[in-house]
Protein backbone atom coordinates (compact mmCIF):
# COMPACT_ATOMS: atom_id res chain seq x y z
CA UNK A 1 0.00 0.00 0.00
CA UNK A 2 2.82 2.38 0.86
CA UNK A 3 4.54 1.56 -2.41
CA UNK A 4 1.37 2.37 -4.33
CA UNK A 5 1.06 5.72 -2.55
CA UNK A 6 4.72 6.51 -3.28
CA UNK A 7 4.25 5.74 -6.99
CA UNK A 8 1.06 7.83 -7.08
CA UNK A 9 2.77 10.77 -5.34
CA UNK A 10 5.78 10.63 -7.63
CA UNK A 11 3.45 10.61 -10.65
CA UNK A 12 1.72 13.73 -9.37
CA UNK A 13 5.07 15.45 -8.77
CA UNK A 14 6.36 14.54 -12.25
CA UNK A 15 3.13 15.76 -13.85
CA UNK A 16 3.26 19.03 -11.91
CA UNK A 17 6.87 19.58 -12.95
CA UNK A 18 6.01 18.88 -16.59
CA UNK A 19 3.28 21.52 -16.49
CA UNK A 20 5.17 24.16 -14.51
CA UNK A 21 8.73 23.72 -15.78
CA UNK A 22 10.24 26.66 -17.68
CA UNK A 23 10.18 26.25 -21.43
CA UNK A 24 13.07 26.85 -23.78
CA UNK A 25 12.81 29.81 -26.07
CA UNK A 26 12.54 29.27 -29.81
CA UNK A 27 15.75 27.93 -31.23
CA UNK A 28 16.99 29.93 -34.18
CA UNK A 29 18.01 28.10 -37.33
CA UNK A 30 21.74 28.34 -38.06
CA UNK A 31 22.39 30.44 -41.16
CA UNK A 32 23.76 27.56 -43.20
CA UNK A 33 20.61 25.50 -42.77
CA UNK A 34 18.23 28.41 -43.24
CA UNK A 35 19.09 28.22 -46.94
CA UNK A 36 16.85 25.21 -47.19
CA UNK A 37 13.76 27.32 -46.51
CA UNK A 38 14.57 30.26 -48.82
CA UNK A 39 13.08 30.57 -52.28
CA UNK A 40 15.41 29.23 -54.96
CA UNK A 41 16.25 32.72 -56.25
CA UNK A 42 17.63 33.77 -52.85
CA UNK A 43 19.79 30.68 -52.42
CA UNK A 44 22.77 31.95 -54.42
CA UNK A 45 22.92 35.24 -52.56
CA UNK A 46 22.58 33.61 -49.14
CA UNK A 47 25.06 30.87 -50.05
CA UNK A 48 27.77 33.40 -50.90
CA UNK A 49 27.47 34.99 -47.45
CA UNK A 50 28.39 31.77 -45.64
CA UNK A 51 31.88 30.96 -44.46
CA UNK A 52 33.82 28.14 -46.11
CA UNK A 53 33.20 25.84 -43.16
CA UNK A 54 29.47 26.60 -43.18
CA UNK A 55 29.28 25.91 -46.94
CA UNK A 56 31.03 22.54 -46.42
CA UNK A 57 28.70 21.68 -43.56
CA UNK A 58 25.68 22.60 -45.65
CA UNK A 59 26.80 20.51 -48.63
CA UNK A 60 27.40 17.48 -46.45
CA UNK A 61 24.14 18.01 -44.54
CA UNK A 62 21.96 17.92 -47.65
CA UNK A 63 23.38 14.72 -49.07
CA UNK A 64 20.13 12.81 -48.60
CA UNK A 65 17.78 15.51 -49.91
CA UNK A 66 16.66 15.27 -53.50
CA UNK A 67 14.71 18.46 -54.09
CA UNK A 68 15.18 21.66 -56.10
CA UNK A 69 16.75 23.61 -53.23
CA UNK A 70 19.39 21.03 -52.43
CA UNK A 71 20.22 20.49 -56.10
CA UNK A 72 20.63 24.27 -56.54
CA UNK A 73 22.92 24.46 -53.51
CA UNK A 74 24.99 21.53 -54.76
CA UNK A 75 25.29 23.12 -58.20
CA UNK A 76 26.53 26.33 -56.56
CA UNK A 77 28.95 24.30 -54.47
CA UNK A 78 30.46 22.65 -57.54
CA UNK A 79 31.48 26.12 -58.75
CA UNK A 80 32.69 27.21 -55.32
CA UNK A 81 36.11 28.91 -55.22
CA UNK A 82 37.04 26.73 -52.25
CA UNK A 83 38.39 23.38 -53.38
CA UNK A 84 37.13 21.69 -50.20
CA UNK A 85 33.54 22.78 -50.83
CA UNK A 86 33.70 21.86 -54.52
CA UNK A 87 35.17 18.45 -53.66
CA UNK A 88 32.43 17.83 -51.08
CA UNK A 89 29.77 18.72 -53.67
CA UNK A 90 31.41 16.46 -56.25
CA UNK A 91 31.44 13.63 -53.72
CA UNK A 92 27.73 14.14 -52.99
CA UNK A 93 26.86 14.19 -56.69
CA UNK A 94 28.94 11.09 -57.37
CA UNK A 95 27.30 9.19 -54.50
CA UNK A 96 23.86 10.21 -55.76
CA UNK A 97 24.61 8.81 -59.22
CA UNK A 98 25.05 12.18 -60.94
CA UNK A 99 28.62 11.52 -62.01
CA UNK A 100 28.02 13.26 -65.36
CA UNK A 101 27.75 16.60 -63.54
CA UNK A 102 31.05 15.96 -61.78
CA UNK A 103 32.71 14.94 -65.03
CA UNK A 104 31.39 18.06 -66.80
CA UNK A 105 32.71 20.22 -64.00
CA UNK A 106 36.13 18.57 -64.08
CA UNK A 107 36.35 18.92 -67.87
CA UNK A 108 35.44 22.59 -67.62
CA UNK A 109 38.07 23.14 -64.93
CA UNK A 110 40.76 21.36 -66.96
CA UNK A 111 39.81 23.36 -70.05
CA UNK A 112 40.14 26.63 -68.13
CA UNK A 113 43.53 25.58 -66.76
CA UNK A 114 44.97 24.71 -70.14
Amino acid sequence: MTLLLAIFASGILIGAYALLAPRREDVSIPPAYSLLVHPIDDVAEAYKKLSEAARCDLVLAITEFNDAHSQRILALALDDPSKAVALAAAHVFARAGHSHRVTDQLLETVTLLS
